[in-house]
């Protein structure tokens, strides 16, 4: 009989930045994204605030809500309003030599909405699965830190709109 990991128990995930995507392998406890519009970030800024990133090829959203860490579970409450980073196909066809934008930004509002992270164990790490329709699987981030993501978004401008 196989040993069942333990109830996760959710600390802080203040400063904790995690990737989210639609597949999980199980033996080896990642998460697999390899599609498009498929993969996603949330940031935990802190102990209440939270930032999600969530990616196309060509366009990418941001959200920002608060959070709350209830047991077993993080219930996400998204804001109404979003920031949307399209990219501008014109700037490939473009013959003048126009300082043509490579992104288009833009806000938009939409419904508020919640989500809920149901917490669960995988060789003794923290793991995350929603449970809408589409079912995603979160992990802690390992390619960037947060602070990464901070800056990038700094960079961009879109910090200060999401504030």
């Amino acid at each position: 009989m196989k040993k069942e990991d333990p109830k996760p128990v959710i600390g802080s995930l203040s400063g904790k930045a995690y990737f989210f995507g639609p597949n999980f392998d199980k033996k080896n406890c990642t998460i697999i994204a390899e599609c498009d519009c498929c993969s996603s970030n949330i940031l935990f800024l802190n102990e209440r605030d939270f930032i999600a990133i969530c990616y196309c090829e060509s366009e990418q959203e941001f959200l920002k809500g608060r959070y709350q860490v209830i047991g077993e579970n993080v219930v996400l409450n998204y804001n109404s309003l979003s920031i949307d980073k399209e990219y501008n196909y014109e700037k490939e066809v473009d013959s003048t030599g126009a300082d043509i934008p490579d992104y288009f930004i833009t806000t938009k509002k939409s419904p508020a909405r919640k989500e809920i992270l149901k917490g669960f164990s995988c060789k003794g790490q923290l793991y995350f699965q929603t449970g809408d329709t589409a079912i995603d699987y979160g992990a802690i981030e390992k390619e960037k830190t947060i602070q990464d993501y901070i800056t990038l978004l700094k960079e961009e401008g879109i910090w200060e709109m999401l504030q």
